[in-house]
């Protein structure tokens, strides 16, 4: 990351966007289901969303230990059990 005072922008996977930002010791980014397929059902979404946004805070040079806020969008609120059994799996004890 750069100085604490200077904004930093990571690769950009389309026009007019950015992998992650960091600014004053912060980093905001996000994490999609990567090369979800048409069967993929909710577990495995999370776990390749998961798997993105490792990738992403590892490439601004931070990891999950660190998070300070998460926010997840369900389509379905029948799968939050599903998605909420793999991010206990990934997120680490005592967070």
């Amino acid at each position: 990351m750069g100085g604490r005072d200077d904004i930093v922008r990571g690769p950009a996977p389309g026009p007019g966007r950015s992998a992650w930002v960091s600014y004053n010791g912060l980093v905001w980014t996000n994490g999609f289901p990567a090369g979800k397929g048409p069967d993929d059902d909710a577990a495995e979404q999370t776990r390749k969303a998961l798997k993105c946004l490792d990738d992403r805070l590892a490439a601004a040079g931070t990891d999950k230990t660190r998070i300070v806020e998460a926010t997840v969008y369900l389509s379905d609120i029948n799968d939050k059990d599903a998605m909420d059994a793999e991010w206990v799996k990934w997120c680490p004890e005592g967070c």
